[in-house]
């Protein structure tokens, strides 16, 4: 079975004290060769199977959902839901809509009830989802979320729904693949991409989802990507994000907008000011391994421009006592520095390699079988009290 490869690089042109972690698939269970077997490579079966989470277009009607809870909603720097503060730990389940298809042949559709299931039984509020896939068409991609939404919601769960990948994991929009360069060595999403390039496949895909679910109870927020920046035209970004949350607003003003980068420190100050203030960004993230810290998207977000609440998205730990050293960074980022949530990378409920956590920095039974009970605890105790 197949796991993820993460590599810590520098992309050309950065600032040299940014890394980029770039998502590979990593081939068969035992290698971690990040140039083996594309995300995409299908069972023998499964190119040819129908898609499990086809659903026919009856249901597509944006007012199907009768919404048990309030929107997720931004107040300055708090996060509000219900009339009260929404403060949280979560997990990323990156592949989850996707499960039953040839992009995670090796995880079954009923493992998405299980996956959800104890993330709620370990007290998550969130979860966060990668929602694209360039297998299949956007309204089929598209429909693939629906399972995911309503089983969050009967869990109590919110949704981060992020709409594309940086990295070229086949979880982007059919008709993106040739918009990936290589650039330093690495395959990202290229200028080219971000100063129009966008508007052909990922557009569409904006469009399609977001119509379909702009009432839906589950969703936190929608993503614009997944780690995305764009070194070679700062400006070009800042358009893009703009058409984008216009594009969204169009169709849904009940859920906020996150950008999805792993930090705004490769703009200038006022660049990062002026992105994070605009009306249409709704929450700010970072992305922090190891308790690395390097980031001052804190006193961004805490900035008179743009007030705005800030979590941690992405993190992990790779070595040592992983439970104490999480314990200590979620007392850090959200007790001591009032960052809203803490979100765990490469969780994993099942004991089988389904190919959707992380050898490294994973919370699971596969990889990480002698520390999964004591982090599991870690996240229960921490839910208690973060709210």
């Amino acid at each position: 079975m197949r796991a993820l490869a993460f590599v810590l690089v520098v992309v050309a042109g950065c600032d040299t004290s940014l890394g980029v972690r770039h998502e590979l698939d990593a081939g068969d269970a035992g290698t971690v060769d990040a140039h083996v077997a594309p995300i995409d490579a299908p069972t023998p079966d499964a190119a040819s199977a129908p898609d499990a989470h086809a659903i026919s277009d009856a249901s597509v009607a944006p007012d199907a959902f009768a919404p048990a809870h309030g929107f997720v909603t931004a107040s300055g720097s708090e996060l509000m839901r219900d009339g009260a503060r929404y403060r949280f730990v979560g997990v990323n389940l990156r592949g989850l809509p996707h499960f039953g298809t040839e992009i995670l042949p090796y995880a079954p559709i009923d493992e998405i009830e299980t996956e959800l299931a104890e993330a709620a039984r370990m007290g998550a509020r969130v979860v966060r989802v990668f929602a694209a896939a360039h297998d299949a068409d956007a309204a089929t991609v598209a429909a693939r979320l629906q399972n995911v939404l309503d089983r969050a919601d009967a869990h109590d769960l919110t949704v981060i729904v992020t709409l594309t990948d940086f990295y070229p994991t086949g979880l982007s929009p059919q008709g993106d693949d040739g918009a990936y360069q290589s650039i330093g060595g690495y395959t990202i999403l290229g200028p080219a991409w971000f100063q129009g390039g966008y508007r052909t496949s990922y557009l569409p895909w904006v469009d399609t989802i977001v119509a379909r679910y702009a009432t839906h109870p589950a969703i936190f927020a929608w993503e614009l990507g997944n780690e995305i920046k764009c070194d070679g035209d700062h400006a070009a970004f800042a358009s893009f994000v703009d058409d984008v949350a216009s594009t969204i607003h169009a169709h849904d003003t009940n859920h906020l907008i996150s950008i999805g980068m792993i930090t705004a420190r490769w703009l200038s100050d006022a660049e990062a000011n002026a992105l994070y203030a605009r009306p249409s960004v709704g929450v700010i993230t970072i992305h922090d391994y190891d308790a690395a810290h390097s980031f001052t998207d804190f006193e961004v977000s805490q900035a008179a421009m743009a007030n705005k609440p800030l979590f941690v998205e992405e993190a992990g730990f790779s070595m040592g006592d992983r439970a104490a050293e999480t314990d200590a960074d979620i007392r850090y980022d959200v007790d001591m520095r009032g960052m809203r949530g803490y979100v765990q990378w490469g969780f994993v409920a099942v004991t089988h390699d389904d190919g959707n956590g992380d050898r490294t920095y994973g919370l699971d039974r596969v990889f990480h079988a002698s520390d999964y009970d004591a982090i599991f605890g870690v996240y229960a105790a921490a839910a208690t009290h973060i709210r």
